[in-house]
């Protein structure tokens, strides 16, 4: 943490937890460039990192992506995750060096975890609730229900682009809902591990991805309502 030049703001807790769990990395000269717009391919990075799959998708089937470029095992992990392309499951694009939009985000984080619902009323409490894409607006309903969302000044902005501060914030304030949720043993959404011991006798209501690491995770009287996969594997 020394090294890095963390602003003292209200992004500072998110920023360091973010460093030491190996989400964010600088960007030269040991700069972490907070204020900076995520592209696709940072977000794909910093999503794959904390779920440490291994699993590579195909990526033949996408024109902008070339192979030698350092994003594309973290763009072909997070295909193989199906978090990746985000709008569009049909695309022929991962637009990797573009900033994404806040909507994107929302999208790519709901369904990393999980977090989904069937309704979009929750948007309409928002003054621009018109300008979220029809594909996103479920999810995102879904991340404001569950507190991970606060908007600003009654807006959602979703075709803002979103900072690498602000993204490592909601990544927070997800990972903080998920602890609590497991101290109560029980936990709605998709999750993933990497190793680490699940509380006994844990009711999962969703997926639980284990990751490469999965041969030291401790699964005690486990129930997991929907798929157990291993990311290596993806199966």
């Amino acid at each position: 943490i020394a090294k890095y030049n963390i602003p003292d703001d209200w992004a500072r807790a998110a920023l360091i937890f973010a460093v030491r769990n190996g989400i964010l990395a600088g960007k030269g000269n040991n700069d972490l460039a907070p204020r900076d717009n995520t592209t696709h391919a940072e977000l794909a990075t910093m999503l794959v990192s904390m779920l440490k799959t291994q699993k590579e998708a195909s990526l033949s089937k996408y024109t902008d992506v070339k192979s030698s470029s350092w994003y594309y095992s973290w763009m072909a992990k997070a295909v193989s995750l199906e978090i990746f392309p985000i709008a569009d499951p049909n695309a022929t694009t991962l637009t990797p060096n573009t900033p994404i939009t806040r909507e994107e985000a929302f999208v790519a984080l709901a369904r990393m975890f999980g977090v989904h619902g069937q309704s979009r009323q929750t948007i309409y409490e928002f003054s621009d609730w018109k300008d979220v894409s029809d594909w996103a607006a479920e999810d995102i309903s879904a991340m404001i229900d569950a507190g991970c969302i606060a908007g600003n000044k009654g807006r959602i902005l979703p075709q803002d682009k979103i900072t690498r501060r602000e993204l490592v914030q909601v990544l927070s304030r997800l990972l903080t809902k998920i602890g609590s949720e497991m101290d109560a043993q029980e936990f709605t959404g998709q999750m993933g591990l990497g190793a680490s011991t699940v509380p006994a006798d844990t009711t999962i209501n969703g997926d639980l991805l284990l990751s490469n690491d999965a041969s030291s995770i401790t699964l005690q009287g486990l129930t997991v309502t929907g798929r157990l996969i291993r990311s290596e594997e993806h199966t």
